[in-house]
């Protein structure tokens, strides 16, 4: 009798391995975007829609539930619990890898895979007289 029970344990259990079983939760995946979406922005460059990069962070298979957020990225600590993070003023700190993850109840998601913000600091330009006097009379 118990061994005919260890047979039908082992077999739904092989079954629900091989056929899967609905009511095993996926864990939602979470991903980073940009917007804009550009691959390198200039500091302090206004650009359509203002100067603020708005960083997402997108749970895939978790929609409607209510998550707190969990960010790593640029050359900083963030604090930030809500699904975006603003960069307003942006300046080469704020360049780096972004990465997010989430929490509801006690489960975390894995962390999501990192997007790239480059931020590139325009060089000033200079001006020189020539000659380099510092004053020029006109006789």
């Amino acid at each position: 009798m118990g061994h005919s029970l260890l047979c039908m344990m082992g077999f739904f259990l092989l079954s629900t391995v091989i056929c899967g079983n609905d009511e095993v939760p996926i864990k939602p995946t979470p991903t980073v975007t940009l917007q804009p979406s550009w691959a390198q922005i200039y500091g302090g460059e206004i650009y359509r829609g203002g100067n603020t990069v708005t960083v997402r962070c997108e749970i895939h298979g978790g929609e409607g539930a209510q998550w707190t957020y969990e960010w790593r990225g640029g050359q900083k600590n963030i604090h930030e619990t809500s699904s975006e993070y603003r960069i307003s003023r942006l300046t080469e700190s704020d360049g780096g890898e972004y990465s997010c993850r989430a929490t509801r109840s006690s489960s975390w998601t894995e962390w999501s895979v990192s997007t790239t913000l480059r931020v590139t600091v325009p060089i000033k330009p200079t001006v020189t007289l020539q000659p380099p006097w510092p004053q020029i009379y006109i006789l």
